[in-house]
């Protein structure tokens, strides 16, 4: 998607508790790229829902450690 705003990444447990908020903040247009540290939370499945303006995108993951 090729517009700025206000970006939000945030990592959900299963049940649709809060995890994480790992990204909250304006952003230009272009390509970025983080780091997650993934030492607090355990084992198991995850939502990663990121949202851009009115786009909502939700993927799930399984952390493995």
């Amino acid at each position: 998607m090729n517009k700025a705003g206000i970006v939000e990444l945030k990592l959900y447990d299963i049940t649709g508790g809060l995890i994480q908020e790992i990204v909250n903040e304006y952003k230009t247009t272009g390509e970025y790229s983080l780091e997650f540290n993934a030492s607090n939370p355990s084992s198991g499945t995850y939502i990663l829902v990121g949202k851009l303006g009115d786009v909502l995108r939700a993927n799930k993951l399984t952390l493995i450690k």
